[in-house]
């Protein structure tokens, strides 16, 4: 067990593109039931924020050993549906001659988004077997 496993908050770990690099139990968890695109490679295909959105907070964050807060709509599995999360992001290892910059982005989801995966978990169980 990994021990950003044991954190209750999904942790993904990016490039300065937004590649996805790692993400904890909680992250996969949260992708397998509630966003449309669970074997995604880039940031860009869970959100439904603007690519330059995206692209302002991994650039301000990159700068930064001090999370700077954000707000990310994923994308939903039912329609266009969308789940809010309050996120915070932050530079984890800078670039160097060997190795890229990496940045945590840490998910903390809002009372709101309880209602979120109720109403996921229901549509879960209403699909035919």
């Amino acid at each position: 067990m990994k021990p950003s496993d044991a954190l209750p908050e999904a942790l993904i770990s990016l490039s300065g593109q937004g590649d996805i690099l790692a993400m904890n139990k909680q992250a996969k968890r949260f992708f397998n039931k509630i966003v449309l695109v669970s074997n995604a490679k880039n940031i860009l295909e869970l959100i439904k924020n603007s690519p330059d959105d995206m692209a302002r907070i991994l650039s301000t964050c990159s700068r930064s050993r001090t999370p700077i807060p954000a707000e990310i709509s994923w994308k939903g599995q039912v329609g266009n549906s969308s789940t809010h999360w309050q996120c915070e992001a932050f530079l984890l290892t800078p670039s160097t001659a060997t190795t890229t910059i990496t940045l945590l982005l840490r998910c903390v989801p809002g009372v709101e988004d309880s209602w979120v995966n109720l109403a996921s978990s229901i549509v879960i169980l209403k699909r035919p077997r």
